[in-house]
């Protein structure tokens, strides 16, 4: 098995780093090290961080000013070793399984084709137990490819490709590991993008190979009030940014640019389905000046799907 480096993104993290960190610290696979970037926290969180550092060498702290999750990312992919082959990625909330890094590394190094390894993830709550069962599994299962002009669900044992991730974000942080020369060759994450950074690089990475998908639970993904994936708007907002980043990529070959625009009509369509179910609610309930702006965005929705190609202005950067 091939060393690995961690890379975890912190900011205002301190009531659940500890327990992030417990969980590296568990691992039954030996060879890594882990970088913790303190993204210009304003509560304990860099004190903890680096508390950790002293209990095992292998565990690094940097401190930098605030600068978002993807720019963190990036300062910890930059200050970790270049010789370990294998990077893996870890947010301040959530936890790996003992044998995740384990199943990580023997998959890639079964697999010199693939550009990563993914995995299953299930919820947790704020105190670390499991709740909504079964949700998050069946996100993590529900991988879909486009095959003439359609979405097809595919099997556990076929790998994720850009086919794939066109329709949507199959792949959960905690349970990814990536090719480091891949991650380079692609280049670092996106700092214009919020909360979909990843999505932007996964379906980056694609354009040079599969991921493996690997049918074993490897992380706990914690859901509490400041996930900012619970914030829909600015979700749907960097998704387009994300999708449209990808779509613009040099390398895009024309199959890959008819699947990501596929992916994208799909996803407006559904968003648009759920906002005329929300707008119907809202009406049974008497509330009809809500029920209308969502009848307007189901519309606008509607409209970027028949459109088929997610816009965004050059050099506008979302907050």
């Amino acid at each position: 098995m091939s060393a690995v480096s961690i890379i975890i993104p912190a900011y205002n993290a301190e009531k659940y780093l500890a327990a992030t960190l417990d969980s590296v610290l568990a691992q039954t696979f030996a060879d890594w090290e882990c970088v913790i970037v303190d993204d210009g926290s304003t509560d304990r969180t860099g004190a903890i961080a680096d508390a950790y550092t002293e209990q095992d060498p292998r565990i690094r702290a940097v401190h930098q000013a605030n600068m978002h999750t993807a720019s963190a990312r990036n300062t910890g992919i930059t200050a970790s070793n270049p010789e370990y082959p294998y990077v893996a990625f870890l947010d301040n909330d959530d936890i790996w399984e003992p044998d995740a890094l384990a199943v990580f590394s023997d998959t890639l190094d079964q697999h010199p084709e693939a550009v990563g390894v993914h995995g299953v993830a299930r919820y947790i709550n704020s105190e670390g137990e499991p709740f909504r069962i079964g949700e998050q599994e069946a996100l993590c299962h529900r991988r879909h490819r486009f095959q003439d002009n359609r979405a097809v669900l595919i099997s556990p044992n076929e790998p994720t490709d850009l086919a794939t991730l066109a329709v949507h974000n199959c792949i959960v942080c905690c349970t990814v590991m990536v090719r480091r020369s891949i991650l380079l060759k692609t280049g670092l994450f996106d700092r214009d993008i919020r909360g979909c950074d990843d999505y932007n690089m996964w379906l980056r990475m694609s354009h040079y190979g599969p991921f493996i998908f690997v049918d074993r639970m490897v992380g706990g993904y914690r859901w509490h009030s400041n996930n900012v994936s619970g914030d829909l708007r600015l979700m749907d907002r960097n998704e387009i940014l994300a999708r449209s980043r990808a779509l613009n990529m040099p390398n895009t070959t024309e199959e890959e640019r008819r699947f990501l625009q596929l992916g994208y009509r799909l996803w407006e369509r559904a968003i648009s389905y759920s906002r005329l179910r929300a707008a119907g609610e809202l009406i049974a309930q008497g509330r009809l000046l809500a029920a209308a702006h969502e009848l307007r965005r189901s519309l606008r929705d509607y409209c970027r799907s028949l459109r088929g190609l997610p816009r965004w202005k050059s050099g506008k950067r979302l907050a």
